[in-house]
């Protein structure tokens, strides 16, 4: 699977490594930046196509091709995630695609990582309902927080998708997890914290992660939340817990630099990745990865951006 030719995929890519979900082969249903949202966060970068259109952004018979180039030659795989820089539930084909999946390919788990804001509509919620796992957002439960924190399209507001996700929940048998996103001086008042508790405890997800700045984000200001406020958030929310790193089942084959290169871009792309990222996803050891990220860097067709967790490969 990893020799082949990366830049063919337009929909499709990794395998790349989660800290939930281990190794994930990525789905992309949207064009760049096309999102519900424009979260100060977003380590995608800034929305700058936002709406609430639910139609074919993409040729869902072409998603399915490029699936199948990669699933019918049984990788192992943790994920088939649907993610990408959009927000997926946009896509009206997405309800297609899941089921071909689990028709076709019924050994990969799908998980669906979503902003959580369209599930107010009854055909989004008919669509998801077949994925293993949905991976939803919720961040804020005050109007003023959530404008300011996610920036959304107008006329959404948090009670509609508290509505929208208690509803899914009540027709739902997969794995639904909840996470929030923690930022210092935007959500962590405790009227906040309680609202965003007792918004969780009507959804009654199976698991509540908290997370906090790991990428770089949109905003350049926005901060990393320290262990005590984390705590904060742990204690005031049933279950909450620590998102954390996870080990990846798959084993890549070793592949030649230049297709390393075109690998890693296609990770770039969609999120900045760090030299653990590459060596996880990649199959190749650190020392090999950090020649290949360094020379790309001497190219410049790599950027480093430096985070508390260390340093970050990012477009130029």
């Amino acid at each position: 699977m990893h020799n082949r030719e990366i830049k063919d995929f337009q929909y499709v890519f990794g395998p790349v490594a989660s800290r939930r979900l281990g190794l994930s082969l990525g789905v992309d249903l949207l064009p760049s930046k096309t999102c519900t949202l424009d979260c100060i966060y977003c380590e995608s970068g800034p929305t700058t196509r936002k709406t609430l259109l639910r139609k074919e952004w993409v040729p869902t018979e072409a998603v399915i091709a490029e699936l199948a180039q990669i699933l019918d030659e049984s990788p192992e795989l943790d994920s088939v995630t649907f993610s990408g820089s959009g927000e997926p539930t946009l896509h009206t084909g997405i309800g297609r695609i899941i089921d071909t999946i689990h028709g076709r390919w019924p050994g990969y788990p799908v998980t669906v990582l979503t902003n959580g804001t369209l599930f107010w509509q009854e055909e989004v919620r008919n669509d998801l309902i077949h994925a293993d796992r949905i991976i939803a957002n919720y961040d804020a439960a005050s109007p003023e927080v959530f404008e300011t924190l996610n920036r959304p399209y107008p006329g959404l507001f948090p009670d509609r998708m508290l509505e929208g996700l208690v509803a899914f929940r009540e027709i739902f048998t997969g794995e639904l997890w909840l996470e929030i996103f923690v930022i210092p001086g935007i959500n962590d008042r405790d009227r906040e914290i309680d609202a965003i508790a007792a918004a969780s405890a009507k959804i009654r997800p199976d698991r509540v992660q908290l997370n906090t700045l790991d990428r770089p984000g949109t905003e350049s200001w926005v901060t990393s939340a320290g262990d005590t406020l984390l705590e904060r958030f742990q204690r005031r929310i049933a279950a909450a817990e620590l998102t954390g790193k996870v080990q990846c089942a798959g084993n890549a084959a070793a592949m030649d630099e230049e297709q390393l290169k075109k690998n890693i871009l296609s990770m770039v792309l969609r999120r900045p990745v760090t030299l653990e990222d590459v060596v996880r996803t990649q199959g190749v050891d650190r020392e090999k990865a950090f020649e290949v990220l360094s020379g790309m860097r001497f190219a410049k067709s790599l950027g480093v951006q430096k985070m508390p967790r260390g340093d970050f490969y990012v477009l130029p």
